[in-house]
């Protein structure tokens, strides 16, 4: 915030609201009581309070950042046009068929492909039938793997029906970010090539991952809520979201099943 602060400008005080994200009761309590403060602007960090927000802020300027589709979840009806008094940033992640097609580049022999997630991220993501019709149109057929816990990872990773998978997409969900170690682990077992979407999965040992830079993130909501303070309605501002994305990839020290295709290393942005 106070990169943006101009010099003689005046003075601000930050107030900090904790939530309660995983209790939707008392999250609309913590958001009535940070309105009821009387904020010339609230800036929401998640999707979840965004989306309580939404709904009782009445004129209240807001800036807020999301992984939650913005649209999907009534945040705001547009991204181009988000709606009096309220902008942010969408960090939906919209990459899935980009990364079934990497994955076919650098891995041409596949044509099955598993694609492991939770159910809560499997019910949010109502494109299934255009998943399915973009995946085969690159040639490929999918099959939806779905556990909760590490329990049903240990069970599904095991069933016959993954040792027929050619290879698999791990996308973003609350799975693939506390079951990390365990999916790496299944994969390297299996010697089956895996699409992922973070950096440190590449890093920790996964093949291939495609990114969003979310590294603008902090700089721009504070960006957005000085427009705010120095008068610019938020409304005006249309909804923001990343502009660029890493392709990474470990080629180095790879059984020969999981050696990636030489056009894809000439593409990576990223090299381990």
């Amino acid at each position: 915030m106070l990169r943006w602060a101009r010099q003689g400008s005046a003075p601000y005080t930050l107030l900090y609201q904790p939530i309660a994200a995983d209790d939707p009761q008392r999250l609309d309590l913590e958001v009535t009581q940070a309105l009821r403060a009387g904020p010339a602007v609230v800036v929401a960090s998640t999707g979840d309070s965004a989306r309580a927000l939404a709904l009782s802020r009445g004129q209240t300027q807001t800036v807020f950042a999301s992984f939650l589709d913005p649209v999907r979840h009534g945040i705001v009806p547009s991204l181009q046009q988000p709606g009096p008094g309220i902008t942010g940033i969408s960090l939906a992640d919209t990459l899935h068929a980009k990364r079934l097609e990497l994955l076919r580049d650098a891995y041409p022999h596949i044509r099955t492909v598993g694609v492991l997630a939770d159910r809560s991220w499997w019910r949010d993501f109502s494109e299934g039938d255009h998943f399915q019709a973009q995946a085969a149109a690159l040639g490929l057929r999918v099959q939806v793997v779905l556990a909760d816990t590490e329990a049903e990872l240990e069970a599904a990773m095991h069933a016959p029906a993954a040792r027929e998978m050619q290879g698999w997409y791990v996308p973003p969900t609350t799975l693939s970010y506390f079951a990390e170690a365990a999916i790496l682990q299944h994969l390297q077992r299996l010697g089956r090539p895996s699409m992922h979407t973070t950096l440190g999965e590449v890093e920790r040992g996964a093949p291939l991952a495609y990114v969003q830079d979310t590294s603008f993130v902090f700089d721009a909501m504070a960006d957005l809520t000085h427009r705010v303070l120095r008068g610019v309605d938020a409304g005006s501002i249309p909804v923001q979201g990343p502009r660029q994305f890493v392709l990474a990839v470990r080629p180095r020290e790879t059984p020969a099943a999981l050696r990636l295709h030489p056009s894809i290393v000439r593409r990576a942005d990223r090299v381990y």
